[in-house]
């Protein structure tokens, strides 16, 4: 009997799936016929299912992921053989992501055709506040992959640390920092997953770890702290983004991400910065949006950097309400929605699944602050919904929500609690 939807075990459920009954199938897997080296891994990372695997894949493969890259597949399974139809070696591997499911509920399924609706389904993980080691982000990896989510975010630096050990200017580094290879060799690791990897290094804000080391870099009016802050919450820390020197040495550490990391979009911060005024913040963004564009990026902002100066190309991801999404892409931007997906805040599960990021976030965000599960974050809740004021902009064809991204910032979050807390 074939079994309910809802209790497939399959998450997300596929677009059609059919021939969900229980198997008992065990034994090795093989893979008959040629497939790519990545897939090759891929199958034998797989457990035992007693499976003889084929795989039919359309384009030739490449390093990373990329945004409009398919992950649509066919997966048809005809008694201990399993064949993978996809375009690309992605949609390949979400097929193996759903083979895996199968067999942990004990499924036995006829076919599956599947493809995501959103080519942006993310996490944020912050480094910063708490160190993750690189063991704990490859676990991470591993179930984003299992769960068919694409993107990894990196929070690389912040008021409490700097997590980047480059060569540009290594004296930036926390004690506790990935170095260049590190970062190259976990990409790799992703990439083998299907997954990107995103890095952000947050400017012009945020910079409270990176003054010591650089006391010049500091806005004027600033009180150069003598080490990273051990608090949390919004800092006064800002770069002086009039100063050549900083701008020269901006320049420097984007050239760096831009090598470090071959995703074709870099993060920028742009967030909660109090020490600079609003025209010298909007020529901030546009110039580096115009940097990366030259090294080949696109950029992404937090959506505090909307304003008349940011250029249409940048991604503005949303993190305070739906009239920030709303707002930016009227503006022209596309968009990656976070407002609902605080996993900080501690929403039950089922309401970050109420809501859609191209949805109806403006109702969704009316029930949350009396909403009797969320006594425990009623105010922070109610801030973010009431975040309705941005500054005036043009009107321009409207942009794309690209999907969402989970943010999981770690002001309480260590190695040890990380796969809890996710």
């Amino acid at each position: 009997m074939a079994r309910s939807l809802t209790g497939s075990g399959l998450l997300p459920f596929p677009k059609a799936a059919s021939g969900l009954t229980p198997a008992h199938r065990q034994g090795p897997n093989a893979v008959i016929g040629d497939c790519s080296p990545r897939l090759r891994r891929a199958a034998d990372r797989l457990p035992p299912m007693g499976l003889s695997l084929r795989f039919d894949v359309a384009t030739t493969p490449t390093p990373v992921p990329r945004l409009a890259d398919s992950y649509a597949y066919r997966l048809s399974m005809d008694g201990a053989g399993a064949r993978v139809s996809a375009a690309t070696e992605w949609g390949a591997l979400a097929a193996l992501a759903t083979l895996v499911q199968a067999t942990a509920a004990d499924l036995d399924i006829r076919s599956v055709d599947d493809a995501p609706r959103y080519p942006w389904r993310g996490l944020m993980i912050d480094t910063a506040r708490h160190f993750i080691s690189l063991p704990a982000l490859r676990r991470t990896v591993d179930a984003m992959w299992f769960y068919k989510l694409n993107v990894l975010h990196l929070h690389l630096s912040d008021d409490q640390a700097f997590r980047l050990r480059g060569e540009t200017f290594p004296e930036l580094a926390s004690v506790d920092a990935y170095s260049a290879d590190e970062l190259r060799e976990f990409v790799r690791f992703a990439a083998d997953r299907g997954v990107r990897v995103v890095p952000e290094l947050d400017m012009p804000g945020h910079v409270t770890s990176w003054l010591p080391a650089k006391p010049a870099w500091a806005a004027p009016g600033v009180q150069v702290p003598k080490e990273a802050s051990s608090r949390f919450g919004v800092h006064r820390a800002a770069l002086d983004v009039d100063k050549p020197e900083v701008m020269a040495a901006v320049d420097a550490l984007l050239a760096e991400l831009a090598d470090v990391f071959p995703d074709e979009n870099v993060h920028f911060g742009g967030d909660e910065v109090v020490s600079l005024t609003a025209a010298q913040q909007g020529r901030f963004h546009r110039w580096v949006v115009d940097r990366l564009s030259r090294l080949g990026k696109r950029a992404i902002g937090w959506d505090e950097c909307l304003g008349p100066a940011l250029p249409t190309g940048a991604i503005v991801q949303t993190w305070r309400s739906a009239a920030a999404r709303d707002a930016a892409l009227a503006a022209g931007h596309d968009c990656i929605v976070s407002s609902p997906y605080y996993l900080d805040l501690n929403y039950p599960a089922d309401l970050h699944f109420a809501a859609d990021p191209a949805g109806d976030l403006v109702a969704w965000e009316a029930e949350m602050p009396a909403h009797p599960r969320l006594a425990h974050v009623k105010e922070g809740v109610s801030w973010l919904a009431a975040a309705t004021d941005f500054p005036e902009l043009p009107r321009r064809p409207a942009g794309t929500v690209l999907g969402g991204e989970a943010c999981l910032w770690s002001e309480l979050v260590t190695d040890s609690l990380l796969d809890t807390r996710l």
